[in-house]
């Protein structure tokens, strides 16, 4: 394969001061990071955070499905991790959280949250594939043929994804930085202490335990209830459509 001279910074239309945070093709930009700035506050990441939201929010245009994934999940971290960093939290409240957090199993999820996102990922990775290919201008036609098939193989991708996960994403971290301020805004210290001293007993455990089954044998339980219904008024809707049109 051919090697491709790099654009510098100047040319990549970088303002002073920003770093490119990621590239995608030519005339979408994905986001520029002011560098240096230290975590907390930032009109900059907010403003930044709102367009990346817009942006996705559009279809149809050059971004592509995948694109609008990725720029939901950057604009939503940024914005939580602002807020955490507002937040002023007493120590002894903290601490209550974290040890909420770790007894709802948060220190475990780390697979479950990997395994999570591959499933996401594996309905768009041809799409993704496709975008990789087509971003390579250079190459000639044999060239991006080798590339794609290259590619193709999605477990092999599983699991340099996997690998690359538990090594390089501090789940404890995230989910603190996510979950201590939500639960600092919805709940009273005195409450959070007494639903750490629920969830410590057998209980407690036992709901901890179960109610992720309990969650899930209750949703397909409540659509096979209710889908009768729920197809009763879609075909109903369709056919009062249809007589508007029609008559």
């Amino acid at each position: 394969m051919r090697p491709r001279s790099e654009p510098k910074a100047s040319e990549a239309g970088l303002r002073p001061g920003f770093a490119r945070a990621g590239t995608t093709r030519p005339g979408v930009r994905l986001l520029d990071v002011p560098t240096g700035t230290p975590p907390g506050p930032n009109p900059e990441i907010s403003r930044q955070s709102t367009n990346l939201h817009r942006l996705a929010a559009r279809p149809g245009e050059q971004d592509g499905l995948t694109l609008r994934i990725a720029l939901v999940l950057l604009g939503s971290a940024l914005t939580l991790f602002g807020a955490e960093a507002r937040a002023e939290i007493s120590e002894s409240k903290r601490l209550l959280i974290r040890e909420l957090i770790q007894l709802s199993g948060g220190g475990q999820e780390a697979e479950l949250v990997a395994q999570s996102f591959l499933a996401q990922i594996r309905h768009v990775y041809g799409s993704m594939v496709d975008e990789v290919v087509a971003s390579e201008s250079d190459l000639s036609a044999e060239e991006k043929q080798a590339l794609r098939e290259h590619l193709a193989d999605f477990d092999l991708f599983a699991g340099a994804f996997s690998a690359g996960f538990a090594e390089r994403i501090d789940l404890d971290a995230a989910l603190e930085a996510v979950y201590v301020p939500l639960y600092d805004r919805y709940f009273a210290e005195t409450e959070l202490r007494e639903i750490v001293a629920f969830y410590r007993t057998p209980a407690g455990l036992k709901m901890i335990a179960v109610l992720p089954s309990l969650m899930q044998d209750g949703l397909e339980a409540t659509v096979t209830l209710v889908q009768p219904k729920v197809m009763a008024l879609v075909g109903e809707i369709l056919a009062a459509r249809r007589t508007e049109l029609l008559r």
